[in-house]
């Protein structure tokens, strides 16, 4: 995917951060959709609480063993470096918490793009591939951002549930795209 860190870290200014949002893709039929703000679901649905455990779940597991700290200081590098670049393509609010909508894009912008920057520099990149069919990934995520859309949630109808329920169930996983 990328050659080093210092790659990913140039090629993060490139990344069309949430420019693209509502806008047309050629994946569109590979996820469900949405076109404004105010069809986002929000944060406390079902299906952004499973997301929400899923990024804990790969921060946590990249951190196990940072004993010297190397991997939490390219965090928040990376984190702040995002932020700074998505939050000039949306009405992002100072005055508003992170679950607003446009400030909770930027801040799953910056948290994903430290999960990828730091798998990169741990030795344990994600692969490149790209696979429609399996869309709660790093990967599929990171997809969506790097075209400038946002993966908002995960599409899931089955009420409130266990991270470990989520990932077993054997319906489609399925990303929410704006």
């Amino acid at each position: 995917m990328y050659e080093s860190i210092s790659r990913f870290l140039q090629e993060i200014e490139q990344v069309p951060w949430l420019s693209k949002l509502g806008s047309p893709s050629e994946r569109d039929a590979d996820v469900f959709r949405i076109y404004s703000w105010e069809t986002w679901p929000g944060p406390e649905e079902p299906g952004s609480e499973i997301q929400a455990m899923l990024y804990q779940k790969w921060r946590d597991d990249l951190m196990e063993g940072d004993a010297g700290g190397k991997l939490t200081a390219l965090w928040a590098e990376i984190e702040s470096k995002v932020r700074d670049l998505a939050r000039r393509h949306v009405p992002y609010d100072d005055e508003e918490d992170t679950w607003h909508g446009p400030n909770a894009a930027v801040w799953q912008a910056g948290w994903l793009a430290a999960v990828m920057g730091c798998s990169i520099q741990a030795g344990r990149p994600y692969s490149d591939e790209y696979d429609p069919s399996d869309q709660w990934t790093p990967v599929a995520e990171w997809y969506w951002f790097c075209t400038g859309h946002w993966p908002c949630t995960y599409h899931w109808s089955w009420g409130h549930a266990s991270l470990d329920r989520a990932m077993g169930h054997h319906a489609a996983k399925r990303l929410v795209v704006y």
